[in-house]
C-alpha cells in the first residue's frame, strides 16, 4: 500500500507539473525564434539534382506549426509541399523539423529562398503567428556529362543559343520573304492549272511560323512547344535528306550525324546536339523552359532549314539517296 501511495502521489505531482508548465508557457506568450535552415548537401551541387533545406523550430507546448509555404530562390523549383514531423520533447517545449526539397534549373548562383512556417491558433498572450526563414543560396554545377558528351543541359543551352534584336529582324525578314514568294508561287500555279507538294524546307519554316504564335498566344504550353519543335526538326530532316529521324532516340541521331558523309555542316550538328539533348531534359527530367529559350530555339530552326534547302528555288528536294543509304550531291 505504501508503494503504491508513493506512486499515486508521484504520479498526481508530476501531472500537476506539466500543466503547471503548459499553463506558464501559454500565459508568458514568449517568442519563437525563426529557424536555420541548412542545406543537404551543402556542397557539390548538382544541376537537376534534389536539395534539402531542414530546420528545427522550438516551440512551447501550446504552440506548434501547422503549414510552410516554401517560396525557392530563383534558378531553383521546390519539389512538392514542404514536411513538417516531430522531432523532440523537452520541459515545456517540443521541436518540429521543417523539411522542404529544392531543385536547381539553372547553372552558378541560385538565389536565396524564403520560407514561411503558419502556426497553429495563438492564445491571447501570443503574438506571433507565423515565422518566416531564410534558404541558404548556393552554387548549382552543371551535370558531369563524361567522355560520351551525349548529355547537354537547359542551362547551357540559355548561355549558347543566340539571343538579340538583330537576329529576329532578319528572321522576321526571312520569313516574310518567304511567305511573300510562297504566295507567288501559289498564284502562278493556279494560274497554270498546275499543282506541285509544298516542300519540306516550306512546311518546316510554315510550322515554325505556326508554333511561334501559338506559344506567344499562350495556348500551348512550354514543354508541349519544345516538343512540337522537336517533331518539326526531326520530320524535316527526315524528308530532306532520307536520314530516320522520327524513328530514332536522341542518341542515335546524334551519332548517326557524325558520320563522314553527313549532310550537316558542324554548326548545324553542334544546335541539334544542344537543342534534341535539352528538349529531353525538358520532356524527361521535367526541367522547365521559358517562353525566350524556345523563342531562341526556334529562330536557330528557322537558320537551319534556311540554310540546307536547295540552292535553286524552284527546285523540289525531299532526299537524295544513293542505292547503298549515303547521301551526297545535296545542293
Amino acid at each position: 500500500m505504501t508503494i503504491l501511495a508513493i506512486a499515486g502521489f508521484a504520479t498526481i505531482a508530476i501531472f500537476a507539473a506539466v500543466v503547471l508548465k503548459y499553463n506558464q508557457g501559454k500565459k508568458a506568450g514568449a517568442d519563437i525564434l525563426s529557424p536555420v535552415f541548412t542545406l543537404a548537401p551543402a556542397t557539390d551541387i548538382k544541376l537537376g539534382s534534389t536539395v534539402s533545406a531542414d530546420g528545427l523550430i522550438a516551440c512551447p507546448w501550446h504552440r506548434w506549426p501547422v503549414k510552410a509555404n516554401v517560396t525557392p530562390g530563383k534558378g531553383s523549383q521546390s519539389e512538392g509541399n514542404a514536411a513538417i514531423k516531430f522531432s523532440g520533447l523537452g520541459w515545456g517545449s517540443w521541436k518540429w523539423k521543417v523539411s522542404a526539397k529544392l531543385q536547381p534549373y539553372q547553372n552558378g548562383r541560385i538565389e536565396e529562398g524564403r520560407i514561411e512556417i503558419e502556426l497553429n491558433n495563438p492564445a491571447s498572450s501570443d503574438k506571433q503567428r507565423s515565422l518566416v526563414a531564410a534558404i541558404s543560396p548556393f552554387e548549382s554545377a552543371p551535370l558531369d556529362i563524361g567522355s560520351s558528351q551525349e548529355l547537354a543541359v537547359a542551362g547551357s543551352m540559355i548561355k549558347k543559343i543566340i539571343s538579340n534584336k538583330l537576329l529576329f529582324i532578319l528572321a522576321g525578314i526571312v520569313i516574310g520573304v518567304i511567305i511573300i514568294f510562297l504566295f507567288l508561287m501559289f498564284r502562278r500555279n493556279r494560274k497554270n492549272n498546275y499543282q506541285r507538294a509544298i516542300p519540306a524546307w516550306d512546311v518546316a519554316l510554315a510550322e515554325f511560323g505556326k508554333l511561334r504564335i501559338e506559344l506567344k498566344g499562350g495556348r500551348l504550353s512550354t514543354d508541349i512547344c519544345i516538343s512540337k519543335l522537336t517533331d518539326i526538326i526531326r520530320n524535316y530532316l527526315e524528308k530532306r535528306f532520307s536520314l530516320h529521324a522520327p524513328t530514332q532516340t536522341t542518341a542515335e541521331f546524334l551519332e548517326d550525324l557524325k558520320r563522314e558523309n553527313s549532310p550537316l555542316g558542324n554548326e548545324n550538328r553542334s544546335f541539334l546536339k544542344e537543342f534534341m539533348t535539352a528538349a529531353d531534359l525538358v520532356k524527361f527530367a521535367k526541367l522547365p523552359a521559358d517562353e525566350a529559350v524556345i523563342e531562341n530555339a526556334i529562330i536557330k530552326a528557322e537558320v537551319l532549314v534556311i540554310t540546307t534547302r536547295p540552292v535553286e528555288s524552284g527546285q523540289q528536294v525531299s532526299g537524295v539517296r544513293e542505292k547503298h543509304g549515303n547521301i551526297n550531291n545535296i545542293v
